[in-house]
């Protein structure tokens, strides 16, 4: 059974410009409504996004990409290759790329498996549209 997500149109959300240039981020989720959800809303923040719906989608992507990414959100549960598999791929091939990791999965101590993941982040779902601002901002400077 597919979770159900309620998405509220992006004017009902507050959004503030962001300072200074935008992020270029890759967006990896395999539900398609998050995915929308979440390109539509960042990129009302003034970032730059792409989806990919795993991480063998994600490392096309970011083989073929023009600009340089700046930031990777990725789900943790997702067919083929997940989160876990995707982030240590990730820590291999292009270290430099800051990482926040999301699920609606996870329990216990945050920080510390951020630590284990060497993610900048973890975020739960749900999560509040001013924390995914928040997180991301911190994530790449801004």
């Amino acid at each position: 059974m597919a979770d159900t997500v309620n998405v509220r149109p992006l004017n009902h959300i507050p959004s503030e410009s962001i300072a200074g240039s935008p992020a270029t981020i890759l967006l990896v989720d395999d539900d398609p409504i998050v995915s929308r959800f979440l390109h539509d809303f960042l990129s009302r923040d003034g970032h730059l996004v792409t989806n990919a719906a795993d991480g063998v989608e994600a490392f096309e992507t970011l083989a073929r990409s023009q600009s340089k990414v700046n930031l990777v959100i990725t789900d943790m549960v997702m067919p083929g290759m997940g989160g876990s598999a995707t982030i240590s791929r990730l820590r291999e091939k292009y270290p430099e790329i800051k990482v926040i990791a999301m699920s609606g999965s996870f329990s216990g101590d945050v920080a510390g498996l951020a630590a284990h993941l060497q993610v900048h982040s973890v975020l739960r779902k749900p999560f509040r549209p001013a924390d995914l601002l928040s997180t991301v901002r911190t994530a790449v400077g801004v």
